[in-house]
């Protein structure tokens, strides 16, 4: 699956989280099956954890080591994925659009 594709599907799941508060518990509960059941390929081998920000509580994820970077610097390439996870306004708004900052 392209990433481009799962990006349109993660985005999906975001939004039925926020419009289904018992849809967002069963993803919070039970992560694997219910993301595979919303079409995302997960390998066995895999553990996905899908945490929830709050006005009070902000997740960063830190990405794993590119392979074969032993310089310190990363590529262009290299560089794009890790700016992927990035969307403006991350650090303004914590919770669904039309809530309270």
């Amino acid at each position: 699956m392209s990433h481009e594709v799962q990006d349109k599907k993660i985005s999906k799941i975001i939004a039925k989280c926020w419009a289904d508060p018992s849809f967002k518990q069963k993803l919070l509960a039970d992560t694997r099956t219910t993301l595979q059941a919303e079409g995302l390929e997960i390998p066995a081998d895999v553990t996905v954890n899908v945490l929830e920000n709050s006005a009070t509580v902000v997740n960063y994820v830190l990405p794993s080591h590119p392979a074969g970077q032993s310089s310190g610097e990363l590529s262009d390439a290299d560089l794009m994925n890790v700016a992927g996870g990035f969307f403006p306004g991350m650090f303004r708004n914590f919770g669904p659009p039309g809530s309270k900052k």
